[in-house]
């Protein structure tokens, strides 16, 4: 059940510059999945970033996209659905998807539930996934934890990657932590 470095994957889903500012406390949320960007190039986990329809809804925000070992343009709520996500799934080979981004009942909350159905271990961090209402994105992690997703926040992600204090990325994410209250 934990969290294993060498089999995760970070999935950053639609944090784009059209739909982030419509985002109850988008400004903490970008930063958390900032946060987690920077832990997952210490520990050399691929990033996937989706964007749902960037030239209605814009690109993912910058600081976020830089980071990505792949980006994924999308049509269909559920990333699952595109081919080139399926292609990227299969090339990276990862068994744990951790999931942040936006909106989380609808994009974040349907590649999800694609994720676990293909048999995948799915962990939403809660405080780095929003939605433009707080219930919105209360009903669809309930709903996700139901189907079988594992709900966390950053400081549990970054514990279960480092597992033990001796870690060399150790006093950098602890500062993360501390930063990101």
């Amino acid at each position: 059940m934990l969290i294993d470095v060498n089999k995760s994957a970070l999935l950053i889903i639609d944090v784009q510059t059209g739909l982030a500012p419509a985002v109850a406390g988008h400004d903490k949320i970008i930063e958390k999945i900032q946060n987690i960007t920077f832990a997952a190039e210490i520990f050399n986990i691929p990033v996937i970033v989706t964007e749902h329809y960037p030239d209605k809804i814009g690109h993912c925000i910058a600081d976020i996209r830089k980071s990505a070992t792949n980006i994924v343009q999308k049509i269909h709520f559920s990333a699952c659905e595109e081919h080139q996500f399926q292609r990227v799934l299969h090339d990276i080979g990862s068994d744990q998807y951790i999931i942040v981004g936006m909106e989380t009942h609808v994009c974040v909350m349907q590649t999800a539930l694609d994720l676990i159905d293909q048999g995948k271990s799915v962990y939403l961090v809660d405080d780095a996934v929003g939605s433009r209402k707080a219930t919105s994105k209360a009903l669809a992690l309930n709903r996700l934890q139901s189907a079988g997703a594992t709900i966390i926040d950053l400081e549990m992600l970054f514990f279960e990657w480092l597992r033990h204090g001796d870690h060399p990325a150790f006093r950098k994410l602890l500062e993360l932590i501390k930063a990101s209250g």
